[in-house]
């Protein structure tokens, strides 16, 4: 399940700013 913060999913592909993509692996950044 991703978690989300805010607007942004994060893990399985985060979405920064709704432009930026962010991959798994920023899971744990």
């Amino acid at each position: 399940v991703p978690l989300k913060v805010g607007d942004s999913v994060v893990c399985g592909g985060a979405l920064i700013s709704r432009t930026f993509i962010l991959t798994a692996a920023h899971c744990y950044f």
